[in-house]
C-alpha cells in the first residue's frame, strides 16, 4: 500500500497538454492509476489504524477508569509516533521553502504570502491547513494530521462502538452513504468512518489474520486480471462522464 502510495504521483497531469487531455490513451492510463485506483489505499489505512487501536482493549467489559488509563497509554505512544514526526518533518518543509523564498526573493507555493508579511498566524497554519487542499506546509501529512485528531477523539468513538454495538455500525453504513463528506473541517468523514469500521472489527473480534490468508491465497494471475479487466473497461469509457470510487 505505501509503494501505491508513492506510484500515485509519478503521473503529472498538467504536463499532458490539453489537446490529448481526456482523451490519450497514456493520460487514460495515467489518470486510473494514479487517481482511480489508489483510492482503497488511504480507507485501508484508516481502517488498519483503527483495528490496531482497539485490538487489544475489551470494549465491552473495560471500565471508566481503566479506559481512560489505556487512552492515555495510547496517547503518548502517539505523540512519539504521529506527533513529533509531523512537527518535525513541517518545520523541515517551512524553513526550506521560507529559505528559497529568501534568496530568491520570490513567493513560493504553498506559502502565498510574502517573507515580510509571514506572521505568527501563517506559522500555525502552515503546522495545519495552508495549502489550498486544506493540507500543512509538508502536504502529504495530512493523514498523520486527521489520524492524531482521530485519535484524541477515541474514547468518544469507544463509548459509541460499546453502547450501540452493531446498530452503531449500521447508523455510520447509513451516515456514509447518505451524506458521505459530512465534516466541514479536517478530518472528513471518511476518516472517521474507516477508523470506526477498523474498531468494530475489533470490537466483535474479526480476526484480521484470517482475512490477510485468504487475500494472499490468491493467485496473483487472477489479481492482475481483474485490474486489467477494470481498465480496458476505463479506457475505453470517456473519462469525464463516469466515476469509480474503489474505497
Amino acid at each position: 500500500m505505501a509503494l501505491i502510495i508513492v506510484s500515485e504521483h509519478y503521473y503529472a497531469n498538467e504536463v499532458v497538454c490539453d489537446a490529448t487531455r481526456g482523451g490519450d490513451l497514456y493520460h487514460k492510463f495515467g489518470l486510473f492509476s494514479n487517481e482511480y485506483f489508489p483510492e482503497f489505499v488511504v480507507p485501508l489505512f484508516f481502517f488498519i489504524s483503527g483495528y490496531l487501536f482497539w485490538v487489544n482493549i475489551d470494549i465491552p467489559s473495560i471500565g471508566i477508569n481503566n479506559m481512560f488509563s489505556v487512552y492515555i497509554d495510547k496517547i503518548k505512544k502517539r505523540i512519539k509516533t504521529l506527533v513529533i514526526p509531523y512537527i518535525s518533518w513541517n518545520f523541515i518543509v517551512l524553513s526550506g521553502l521560507l529559505f528559497v523564498q529568501f534568496i530568491s526573493e520570490d513567493q513560493i507555493k504553498p506559502l502565498s504570502t510574502s517573507l515580510k508579511d509571514f506572521t505568527y498566524v501563517d506559522i500555525f497554519k502552515s503546522f495545519w491547513s495552508i495549502t489550498e487542499g486544506g493540507n500543512p506546509v509538508d502536504a502529504p501529512l495530512w493523514f498523520i494530521r486527521d489520524l492524531f485528531v482521530i485519535c484524541l477523539l477515541s474514547p468518544l468513538i469507544g463509548v459509541w462502538i460499546r453502547g450501540l454495538k452493531v446498530y452503531g455500525f449500521l447508523i455510520i453504513v447509513l451516515l456514509y452513504c447518505l451524506v458521505g463528506e459530512l465534516s466541514p473541517f479536517p478530518p472528513s468523514f471518511s476518516c472517521y468512518f474507516f477508523f470506526m469500521l477498523g474498531g468494530y472489527f475489533s470490537y466483535f473480534k474479526i480476526n484480521g489474520k484470517d482475512y490477510l490468508e485468504v487475500v494472499t491465497n490468491v493467485k496473483l494471475k487472477y489479481s492482475l486480471f481483474s485490474y486489467l479487466v477494470v481498465l480496458m473497461i476505463f479506457v475505453f469509457t470517456v473519462v469525464d462522464s463516469c466515476q469509480y470510487f474503489f474505497s
